[in-house]
Order: structure tokens, then sequence, then C-alpha cells
């Protein structure tokens, strides 16, 4: 995907408005996921001028782009039992040393 040419520069507000196209681009998915996710309420939050122009904010689409990090042994927890977690992460430890 190209480089979005209108990304604000350190002279312009981080709170400017994007398009959906800039969203997608910068987020690397396509224009019809980001109006699928906002039919489904999900992804970064967008404002919807006139009834009908759909705008974000640089800063949204950064929120949430930093609220979907995930830190893997986190989520290996969450997934799973931590009794298996804890098994694993032995094992794992236990192999590295031999």
């Amino acid at each position: 995907m190209s480089t979005i040419s209108s990304a604000p520069t350190a002279t312009q507000s981080i709170s400017r408005f994007i398009n959906e196209k800039q969203v997608a681009e910068l987020l690397g998915i396509s224009v019809k996921t980001v109006q699928a996710w906002r039919l489904k309420s999900i992804g970064p939050r967008y404002w919807r001028l006139h009834n009908k122009l759909v705008r974000y904010q640089w800063q949204d689409v950064l929120d949430y782009l930093e609220g979907t990090a995930v830190t893997p042994s986190r989520a290996l927890h969450r997934a799973f039992p931590s009794e298996l977690v804890e098994k694993h992460l032995a094992e794992s430890h236990d192999s590295a040393q031999a």
C-alpha cells in the first residue's frame, strides 16, 4: 500500500480529520473492511458529518491501534487454563536448559 500523502506533519494538528481511504491505508486493510467495521460498531471511533460524510481523527485511529496491541504472554494466559500455561512454560524452560 502507498504511504498516506496527507499524514499530519509536526506543524499540523494530530486531531485533523482523515477519510476512510486514509484509515484503510494506515491500517493496511481495504476500504470495504473499514466500512464493514463501522456497520458492526467495531474499529476506530468515527464522525458522521452532515448525516453522510464519514471522517476519522488521527488520534482516534492511533488510540484504536494501541488498544488492539496484544502481549503474547497475556494472550496465552487468557486463551488457556493457567495450569496448562504453567506446565507449557515449565516444559519450555526445561527443554531450553538441556
